[in-house]
């Protein structure tokens, strides 16, 4: 199934098993100035590709069980955000990527949840390249609960010996948290 709203968002889904695409997914509103949009399982997704466009703010919200996912920021994708807080929410795997070919003018939040402790997120390969002059923090979990990570390649980011990770001050900001997750795989370059 492949679902494309105003050429601006595309989303790819394969089901385990045939549904109406009316049972599907569920998105909820969209304007003119920004977007969001709610993708919430009422079948088994097998896997969900989010593609966005360009030169429109978005919030996206995704929810649920046993999805393999990826959601990509590259190609010159606008991101324009300030007080919008994206957020993913399921269990099964998920490939996150932020290059540093994309047009940042404003603080980007992302959060990424297991549904629980016990039936997580996993794993989550984080793939993030920031442009010169963008800050960025990423936090894996809590001090008394942190996720582990494994870095496929750590450069230009700080640890403060608990679970966070930062680069030096820059503006806009990157700002990513990661709970409920039995493993991270992470590229953090900037």
């Amino acid at each position: 199934m492949s679902l494309t709203i105003i050429t601006r968002l595309r989303l790819d889904a394969a089901l385990y098993e045939p549904a109406p695409r009316s049972e599907s997914l569920v998105l909820f509103g969209e304007s003119a100035s920004s977007s969001f949009h709610h993708f919430n399982a009422r079948t088994r997704i097998r896997s969900l590709n989010v593609t966005l466009g360009t030169a429109v703010t978005y919030e996206l919200g995704i929810w649920g069980t046993n999805l393999t996912s990826s959601i990509i920021y590259d190609s010159g994708a606008l991101i324009q955000q300030s007080s919008l807080l994206n957020q993913y929410e399921a269990s099964g795997t998920l490939l996150f990527t932020l290059t540093e070919d994309v047009v940042m003018t404003s603080s980007f939040n992302w959060r990424f949840y297991g549904l629980s402790p016990t039936n997580s997120l996993n794993p989550l390969y984080l793939d993030v390249n920031l442009q010169d002059d963008v800050g960025g923090i990423v936090q894996f979990g809590s001090t008394g609960d942190p996720v582990p990570v494994s870095f496929v390649e750590l450069e230009g980011w700080t640890s403060d010996g608990f679970v966070s990770y930062e680069t030096a001050p820059g503006s806009p900001e990157v700002d990513i948290i990661v709970q409920d997750c039995e493993h991270v795989y992470a590229r953090l370059v900037d």
